[in-house]
Formats: structure tokens, C-alpha cells, sequence
């Protein structure tokens, strides 16, 4: 899973109001893999990723961000 980090208008924010959350966000994002065989087309995976989705908002934090997680499977005939 992908780390999160504090962007620099939270981080600026924050210097100038102490008392406001930290507003994080996932540093990559990742939807789809595509695999593509020979003949120019993409190959399906038996198995694909997992969306997760974070949604945390308290008064020191907030991040409500998406990603995939997990493992691209592919036969070997692929």
C-alpha cells in the first residue's frame, strides 16, 4: 500500500494555525495494470488488485483518499 504524506499547503497551513488537522493524501495512486502479449492486445488477469479507500477525520488528522492494493495474477499462456 501506498505511503501518505502531508501536503505543502496543509504543512503551510498548520505552521501558520497550530491548531488545524494534518490533511494527507496517498504520494502515488495506482488503478489498473494493463499486460500487453504480442499481438498488441492486453491480457486479463485471473486475479487483479483491490480498491481501498481511507477515510479517517479527527481534530489531528484528516485523509480521505482511493488506491488499489494487491496482487496482478496472469496465466503463463498469457
Amino acid at each position: 500500500m501506498p505511503k501518505a504524506k502531508e501536503g505543502f499547503g496543509s504543512a503551510f497551513g498548520r505552521s501558520l494555525n497550530p491548531n488545524s488537522a494534518a490533511k494527507l493524501k496517498f504520494k502515488t495512486d495506482f488503478q489498473a495494470m494493463k499486460l500487453f502479449v504480442e499481438t498488441g492486445s492486453a491480457a486479463n488477469p485471473s486475479r487483479a488488485g483491490v480498491p481501498v479507500t481511507v477515510s479517517v477525520r479527527n481534530r489531528v488528522l484528516k485523509m480521505e483518499d482511493s488506491t488499489y492494493k494487491g496482487v496482478y495474477l496472469y496465466s503463463p499462456d498469457a
